[in-house]
């Protein structure tokens, strides 16, 4: 289960990325991330704002390669929630896209990719607000997540 550093002392990084506009649910997200990092629970957060649906493109360039890898992150049998599907556009071109709820939040552990929440087993769902409450209590992830 990821801590505040991982075992071999690399720093935990968080990036929060939250559907437009930034209102209600998407602020109380960044109000408590921020006073996680305040308490020094967290080394280092990035806030990044985006469409509710982000085209991928099929070379993977550097503004949707992150958002991919939140849809296939998999550990074990917890695996991310986001989904990317492929639809035919309005001029008939085959388009890869991903749709984001509200808020989702990476887990980094140094440059690797830890968490990514929402996630499931397939019986439970995490969400972001259940990654905050296992850090603002135990300084880790929600416990039942490994």
């Amino acid at each position: 289960m990821p801590s505040d550093r991982a075992d071999d002392g690399t720093p935990i990084r968080l990036v929060l990325y939250v559907r437009r506009p930034v209102a209600g649910e998407r602020t109380v997200a960044i109000d408590r991330l921020s006073a996680l990092a305040a308490a020094g629970v967290v080394d280092e957060f990035e806030i990044e704002t985006v469409q509710g649906e982000v085209i991928l493109s099929e070379g993977g360039d550097d503004d949707t390669a992150d958002l991919q890898a939140l849809a296939a992150w998999s550990a074990g049998d917890v695996r991310s929630t986001l989904s990317v599907e492929t639809r035919t556009s309005r001029l008939g071109r085959s388009v890869r896209t991903i749709a984001l709820p509200e808020v989702t939040l990476a887990v980094y552990e140094g440059d690797t990719l830890a968490w990514v929440f929402p996630c499931t087993d397939g019986t439970r769902t995490w969400s972001v607000a259940d990654c905050f409450d296992g850090y603002e209590t135990a300084e880790s992830v929600p416990q039942g997540v490994s």
